[in-house]
């Protein structure tokens, strides 16, 4: 809502030469508008106070709080924090005008990108699953693009890299709109994450993935699109599977005899 009355006023006539579009913002600086730094203030402010929210919906939905109780970082973590209800026109701005920024960790290494990627925003919940997921994904995507290098940092507070946990808050390999989507942007930059296993759960990407509830993707076939795509990225995975004798169970099939007989069949 801010961002869509801060481009409803900049059209008045007082302030059309002074206020550019916040798409054609290169650096926050840089411009000298009552009207802009107006709009900057209350984001910064709305941004801090979600921040700072002890809401019991997130603590009891995040797990690991990413926050820890530590003091306010950035605007830009505070902006990855709430990843599912941020216009991708406000985190491309700060983005663009404030880059060191998305390589400043707190005191336990997490950065924004951590927050991004295990982002669970109440407000976003309650509206399009799909508009949140979206604007998580790009985020998580641009952040990506401009420090490539966080893709396989690990904070402190998580046993669980940046890719792992992107699988199991319903990232998928391609946005619903075509382009790439998270998962497919993490594994072009370390392709051995595919094959390795989440150190939380002990499962490989593709068992983490499918381990997700369906209600986490915008469609059934997202959710299918996301196993499948991974291990077609790593065919060779099902091989060494069905040699590990821990885990080759989970691909024999039972004989009919001894499976279970479904409710259904009484």
């Amino acid at each position: 809502e801010l961002c869509t009355s801060y481009e409803l006023q900049r059209k008045q006539r007082r302030h059309r030469r002074s206020a550019p579009t916040l798409a054609d913002i290169r650096r926050i600086d840089d411009i000298d508008s009552v009207l802009f730094h107006r709009f900057l203030a209350k984001v910064e402010a709305l941004v801090r106070a979600s921040w700072g929210a002890s809401s019991s919906f997130v603590q009891s939905e995040r797990e690991n709080d990413l926050r820890g109780g530590r003091s306010w970082v950035s605007i830009l973590s505070g902006i990855a924090f709430l990843a599912e209800s941020c216009p991708p026109v406000l985190g491309d701005l700060f983005c663009r005008s404030y880059p060191h920024m998305i390589a400043i960790s707190d005191r336990n290494a997490v950065l924004p990108l951590h927050l991004a990627v295990s982002s669970i925003d109440a407000a976003a919940v309650s509206g399009s699953v799909t508009d949140s997921k979206q604007r998580r994904a790009h985020f998580i995507n641009t952040l990506l693009d401009a420090y490539p290098a966080s893709a396989s940092k690990t904070s402190n507070l998580r046993s669980r890299s940046p890719f792992c946990d992107a699988v199991a808050s319903g990232m998928t390999l391609q946005m619903s709109d075509g382009r790439m989507g998270p998962v497919q942007r993490f594994c072009d930059l370390i392709p051995e994450a595919i094959s390795t296993r989440d150190l939380k759960t002990g499962l490989y990407p593709f068992l983490l993935a499918a381990a997700n509830s369906t209600s986490q993707y915008r469609t059934e076939a997202d959710h299918s699109g996301v196993i499948f795509g991974l291990l077609r990225l790593y065919p060779q995975l099902i091989h060494e599977l069905t040699q590990d004798d821990s885990t080759a169970s989970l691909f024999s099939a039972k004989p009919a005899s001894e499976l279970d007989e479904s409710p259904c069949d009484e």
